[in-house]
């Protein structure tokens, strides 16, 4: 099936994270065993990192994920917050809701001037790997390395080598590695670079990697909140 062929399709980007938003809330015509089939062939021809099915759970909205190459996803934070604003502008929750994702119900919130507010959870399983590199998982799983400085190229080349190593996932549990790069800036700001698993390449934007490194920066790094992280 082609977009084109879809009644309800919406483009939208989180903080430069680009989605586009099916709207499955009053049924489906995409079954679930046709959905990666659909992404695959539409998501990169889209020119977005990933797809957002807006279902019906029972009276709730649910955000059913799926990256560019097609894999389906527990949680995208820039997803989340378009996924919000969507939900809020076609009547789907109020200003203040929960919304259902892989990893659980989100609060969110749609503020007076627009911004959408996310509760991304508890971060979890934090270890530490080397002396600036670490992980924890915030919906999906990152790995955090602070750097003085680095180019978009480097990066990418590192970010792919870190994300593919076969040691690394045996031991820490998960074969689909994201990648931050972070580099800090005084004792609240915080620059980003995210190499982002399923999209294979570096992100404008990854929530969730923003909520990880910035916990990381805080625990490890003295870093004080509120942080502002720099995509």
């Amino acid at each position: 099936m082609a977009i084109k062929d879809l009644e309800k399709v919406v483009r939208m980007h989180g903080a430069g994270n680009k989605f586009l938003i099916i709207d499955e809330f009053s049924g489906s015509k995409i079954s679930d065993r046709d959905k990666q089939e659909f992404v695959l062939e539409n998501a990169k021809k889209g020119g977005v990192d990933g797809i957002i099915f807006v279902q019906n759970a029972n009276g709730k909205v649910k955000m059913n994920y799926y990256d560019r190459d097609g894999t389906k996803s527990m949680m995208c934070g820039n997803g989340l917050r378009c996924t919000a604003r969507y939900s809020f502008d076609k009547g789907y929750i109020q200003n203040a809701s929960e919304i259902i994702t892989g990893d659980g119900l989100k609060r969110v919130s749609v503020r007076e001037d627009g911004l959408i507010e996310a509760d991304m959870g508890i971060p979890r399983h934090f270890r530490r790997i080397a002396e600036n590199d670490f992980f924890v998982f915030t919906g999906v799983p990152h790995y955090v390395r602070f750097v003085g400085d680095i180019t978009k190229a480097e990066a990418f080349e590192d970010g792919r080598k870190i994300r593919y190593n076969q040691d690394l996932q045996r031991a820490l549990g998960y074969k689909s590695l994201n990648v931050n790069f972070a580099m800090l800036s005084g004792k609240n700001k915080i620059g980003l670079m995210t190499y982002e698993a399923g999209v294979e390449d570096i992100t404008e934007a990854c929530g969730t990697g923003s909520v990880a490194t910035a916990y990381v920066a805080a625990k490890e790094r003295g870093v004080q909140f509120p942080a502002s992280v720099y995509n």
